[in-house]
């Protein structure tokens, strides 16, 4: 059985991603900040899925998440901002999985909290108290700026009664983090607080009214609620994994910021590139560094990828130290003739 890392679709479910399909879609987000701005949330269609077999380690996280990746496999890493190029407000970057230290203390952005669909009987309380009097609102407001991108408030209007303390009694004993307003005409307003717990309370309480009209690309700036701590990491050897495609390049793994496996025809390019240089060497020279044809042969698919990530036109070869080092020369004063 395949170690799976849960993931969202569109109604608002983490699924294993052994059963995430073709056209299903995911959370995912911008692959790479904007100057000026943040990443933003998006909508990601899956484009292709595989299972192949990869190097892989075993990742454990100090807020006790365990994942089983591929070495290649990429993650959004917080880097301090003392360490970002200067006028940089980037403080994040992609770093695989065989890159990651457990000693220099990797962490990997967290998300969102993974959750479960809440069937009790305070979690139907709750869905259907927004269901009834609640709103969900995703729009641009010019007086955010365009850095934190479209306003998403969740709410509900109460009355100060027993219904009230309720909903109150319901959302503290699931941490929901919420904000009460005392109206003047008898409602009372209570806002649900920050984008990842608005997401949070839609996908497991699951009020359907306004779970309808939920649009994750409408979620604005991707804002982390923390990071997860490297604590483990264990080589587990050649194993299945499945490699999914979607269209931002991005999803989110175990509430974790992760990268997609690459886009089969952005790695083509790079084997094009290659073509055209090796096809300058003698037939004879191309054939004795390429005998199987894989520079002639179209990376189509995840395992096309595979190959290609293995193989040494993939690779830096390294030089034996006579090649690239030297010993200067003892005593004596060069000087250098002007002209």
């Amino acid at each position: 059985d395949l170690h799976s890392f849960p993931t969202r679709r569109s109604s608002d479910l983490w699924v294993p991603i052994r059963d995430v399909t073709e056209g299903q879609t995911l959370l995912g987000f911008d692959e790479e900040s904007r100057p000026g701005l943040g990443r933003r949330w998006r909508s990601a269609e899956v484009l292709a899925t595989r299972i192949i077999e990869r190097p892989c380690y075993d990742l454990v996280f100090d807020d006790g998440t365990t994942i089983r990746a591929a070495a290649e496999h990429r993650w959004l890493v917080h880097r301090d901002a003392a360490t970002a190029p200067r006028g940089s407000h980037n403080t994040a970057v992609w770093v695989t999985t065989e890159d990651l230290r457990v000693a220099r203390g990797s962490s990997v952005l967290k998300l969102v909290d993974v959750w479960d669909e809440d069937t009790s009987r305070g979690g139907g309380y709750l869905a259907a108290a927004f269901d009834g009097a609640g709103w969900l609102t995703q729009a641009e407001d010019e007086g955010r700026g365009q850095e934190l991108g479209p306003a998403v408030r969740l709410g509900v209007g109460e009355r100060n009664n027993a219904m009230l303390d309720e909903v109150q009694k319901c959302l503290e004993e699931r941490g929901v983090d919420y904000l009460l307003q005392y109206g003047g005409d008898d409602l009372d307003p209570l806002m649900i607080r920050g984008r990842a717990e608005v997401v949070r309370f839609l996908g497991s309480v699951r009020p359907q009214r306004l779970l309808a009209g939920f649009e994750p690309a409408m979620l604005g700036t991707m804002q982390p609620t923390g990071i997860a701590a490297l604590v483990g990491k264990e080589f587990a050897g050649h194993q299945p994994v499945v490699a999914i495609t979607t269209s931002t390049g991005t999803f989110v793994a175990e509430g974790l910021a992760s990268h997609n496996c690459a886009d089969p025809a952005k790695v083509d390019l790079l084997r094009e590139n290659a073509k055209r240089l090796y096809d300058l060497l003698a037939p004879e020279v191309k054939q004795e560094l390429d005998p199987d044809g894989l520079l002639d042969t179209a990376i189509t698919d995840a395992d096309g990828i595979a190959k290609w990530t293995d193989s040494i036109f993939n690779a830096g070869v390294p030089l034996h130290p006579a090649f690239h080092t030297g010993v200067l020369p003892q005593g004596g004063v060069q000087n250098a003739e002007t002209a």
